[in-house]
């Protein structure tokens, strides 16, 4: 089936420098993503959006750190609220297995 969430048939890891996103849904305010990260981390910069972001590991494990020196270890099953503006950085994700986030944005 095309649309399974952990078919990685389109994921080329050879190739692949950055982490793999795919709308799964956009409707209205709403995007709804999955994220391939195989040993990916932010650069130095701090991420920062102007809107709301919902995530959940469905696969792997990852690292979350606030700017306000928060750490947050989420494994498969776990989930974060990330408020809009809230300047974060992911420091770690797993490659084996490979880490799967499925992201809720709210505009």
């Amino acid at each position: 089936m095309d649309n399974n969430i952990f078919n990685l048939s389109d994921v080329d890891f050879n190739a692949l420098k950055s982490e793999h996103f795919i709308d799964l849904l956009s409707y209205n305010n709403v995007k709804i993503e999955r994220i391939v990260s195989s040993g990916h981390a932010s650069d130095d910069d701090w991420l920062e959006q102007s809107h709301f972001e919902w995530v959940t590991v469905v696969q792997g494990d990852a690292r979350l750190i606030f700017d306000t020196h928060e750490v947050f270890e989420l494994q498969t099953g776990d989930c974060l609220s990330i408020p809009a503006h809230q300047k974060h950085k992911v420091t770690y994700t797993s490659s084996t297995p490979e880490c799967i986030w499925i992201a809720v944005h709210v505009f």
